[in-house]
């Protein structure tokens, strides 16, 4: 197995959002700004993920391509909607997490994970209501961000492919290819 990198703790898939050992919390404020995010956009980027597409935790030591596939195992690619106002945003993000709302994403058929610690859907950070964004959200979770959008714009908002080579797996893979254990070359995939 290729050796990517190194983890430093472990990150748990269960782990309350905020916590140090959270997974989540990992994923949505270090790895998708890092890895995903274009630094040269013209507006500020904002990601929803909903939590189905991690499913596993990562543990202390070399971290590999397999373990990029164990913790992330669906390859979602990502879709961008541009020009999307915070206000607008932080609706989606209540509707989303809305229990009363919940169809087949709730987490209920993980039997060894507390679910009640992490949101249906997650964001890499909390929007401003007077901004706009970019909106980056994954394949998988199409149909509700859309549906959710259209209802609170009262529009049709239009839907991009985002970095047709970059999926949920690949962009934490590459982060951890950035990070290389101690006296491991850099590897570069």
């Amino acid at each position: 197995l290729r050796t990517l990198g190194c983890a430093g703790s472990r990150l748990r898939v269960g782990a309350a959002l905020g916590n140090s050992d959270s997974l989540w919390s990992f994923y949505m404020s270090t790895v998708v700004p890092e890895v995903l995010f274009d630094k040269n956009a013209p507006r500020e980027q904002l990601a929803i993920v909903g939590t189905g597409a991690l499913s596993y935790d990562i543990y202390p030591g070399p971290f590999t391509v397999d373990d990029a596939y164990k913790v992330s195992p669906y390859g979602n690619f990502w879709f961008r909607v541009p020009q999307m106002s915070g206000a607008a945003l932080q609706e989606l993000i209540a509707r989303l997490n809305d229990i009363h709302r919940r169809g087949f994403a709730g987490r209920l058929w993980f039997d060894n994970v507390n679910w009640f610690n992490v949101p249906d859907y997650v964001n890499s950070s909390t929007p401003c209501k007077e901004c706009v964004y970019d909106l980056l959200f994954c394949d998988f979770d199409e149909d509700p961000v859309m549906t959710h959008l259209a209802e609170i714009t009262g529009g049709q908002p239009q839907s991009h492919v985002y970095r047709p080579s970059s999926n949920t797996s690949s962009i934490l893979a590459d982060w951890f290819a950035t990070r290389p254990c101690d006296g491991q070359a850099m590897y570069i995939i």
